[in-house]
């Protein structure tokens, strides 16, 4: 197999969906030459914006950090990355995000945050890790919150069922934890705008008048 030319796997990135180093600096609101100087081995890509390149692109994070420019890159999905992948992934972010038809959306993203903070809190436990990942998880989210604001009554649901949970506090049982997610879908549902109904004509039985010529 022949080597790859690139050093970085942004470079295999830009290059697969078919953009120029000032067009990637662009999309992720950077300079050029810092493009340039990760691609070249020169600096190291920063987390934030490796994140951020995910989220622009669609690529995979892990791909991305492992940094093995043998392998093609995939996307979130790990599904093979392309122009096509990537131009779907830009027509989603442009799209603008309505509520009201957009419900799917929220209840997919719930549930693929759910399962990621899931897998990791795994890959935490088993590394003797659990507290940081806690302290790193709850300090994102937080962040999150004060830069999007929260859903005061959801969050007041959450606060009540948790209070009158005897348990421990960091232990949730799963018909909590179930009656937190299935309140989170019934709102969700009440964010869809009702379907107007159709009103059939009314008919008295009687012909309507002609008007008279004027």
């Amino acid at each position: 197999m022949r080597p790859s030319p690139f050093r970085h796997t942004l470079a295999v990135l830009r290059t697969t969906i078919g953009l120029t180093q000032k067009e990637m600096a662009a999309l992720l609101e950077c300079s050029t030459p810092t493009i340039q100087a990760i691609e070249l081995g020169k600096l190291r890509l920063s987390d934030k914006l490796a994140e951020r390149l995910c989220l622009e692109t669609g690529v995979s994070l892990e791909w991305l950090l492992e940094d093995d420019v043998s392998k093609p890159p995939v996307t979130l999905g790990s599904e093979p990355m392309t122009k096509d992948t990537f131009v779907e992934t830009r027509a989603a972010r442009a799209r603008p995000l309505h509520v009201g038809d957009d419900v799917s959306r929220i209840q997919a993203a719930y549930v693929y945050a759910v399962e990621w903070v899931g897998v990791v809190l795994l890959r935490a436990a088993q590394a003797k890790r659990t507290d940081l990942y806690i302290y790193k998880l709850m300090s994102a989210l937080q962040n999150l919150g004060e830069e999007l604001g929260e859903e005061p009554c959801l969050k007041s649901f959450i606060y009540g069922v948790r209070e009158r949970d005897e348990r421990a506090t960091w232990f949730v049982p799963a018909d909590t934890a179930e009656a937190i997610m299935h309140q989170f879908f019934e709102w969700c549902a009440q964010l869809s705008p009702p379907t107007p109904k159709r009103r059939s004509p009314r008919t008295s039985g009687k012909p309507s008048p002609r008007r008279q010529p004027g």
